[in-house]
């Protein structure tokens, strides 16, 4: 929610998702797919099979067969154009890191003497546009302002946290912690530091502990929250799935 699918504004198809084929190679497919699909539609639609159909209504039906073979063609070019990501393990980007070490690391843009300290009392002063709008993450200050219109989850989402701490929502919203650019963002946007005493770490209970066991066969684009699909094979093998294959998180605000 906070900042949420900051991650999303990785240059490539969203990193996150999906990762697309080199175009010849789609081209290639597409074009070999469709032309079997129209070739089966001529012969069908010329010369019908002898299967006890008798006038047009048995054309018409093997040429809605061959229309159904040309959609399934098409369909496979959408699939090869973007071939689902498994592993959110590769998400780590330049930082090196993992989400667990991300969720460790100091607030981002510290070290810097030349900034200012603010107190809690000050920095929840500043929740609209005239006054800026201000969140803490740890013992870092943030002037938001001009992020929030465009945060992928929208300003009505990202102004909960005007004038407070994102740390909690974080917490629940943890796939900011999935590649280094929601830090990197925040380290841009450092103005201060809080005053000593201010800030005290709290020990945020994992909200995802109870969480149950997953099927292994997902496919994951994230973990915590859960983001997982059904591999593309499963529903033709299996007409019936496990409940732990459709479980999913649900958070109403």
């Amino acid at each position: 929610m906070i900042l949420s699918a900051l991650g999303s504004a990785k240059p490539s198809c969203t990193g996150l998702i999906r990762r697309a084929q080199p175009l010849p190679t789609v081209v290639s497919r597409s074009v070999r797919a469709t032309g079997r699909a129209i070739e089966q539609h001529r012969r069908f639609s010329a010369k019908p099979p002898n299967h006890g159909l008798i006038g047009s209504g048995g054309r018409w039906r093997w040429q809605s067969q061959a229309m159904a073979m040309a959609g399934t063609a098409f369909f496979g070019l959408a699939q090869v154009l973007c071939e689902t990501k498994k592993d959110d393990d590769d998400d780590d980007d330049e930082d090196g890191l993992k989400p667990e070490e991300r969720k460790e690391a100091p607030a981002p843009g510290g070290g810097q003497c030349h900034l200012p300290t603010y107190t809690k009392a000050e920095v929840s002063k500043h929740t609209t546009e005239e006054t800026r709008v201000w969140v803490t993450y740890k013992d870092g200050v943030y002037d938001i302002t001009e992020f929030v219109a465009g945060h992928p989850g929208g300003a009505g989402k990202i102004m909960l946290a005007a004038g407070k701490a994102i740390d909690p929502y974080w917490n629940i919203f943890q796939q900011h912690f999935r590649n280094g650019y929601p830090l990197k963002m925040l380290e841009e946007m450092r103005i201060g530091t809080l005053a000593p005493g201010e800030y005290i770490a709290e020990d945020l209970a994992d909200p995802y502990a109870a969480d149950p066991e997953r099927d292994p066969r997902l496919v994951y684009h994230n973990k915590t929250p859960c983001n997982a699909e059904v591999p593309q094979v499963q529903p033709a093998l299996q007409c019936q799935n496990s409940y732990d294959s459709y479980y999913f998180n649900s958070f109403l605000f």
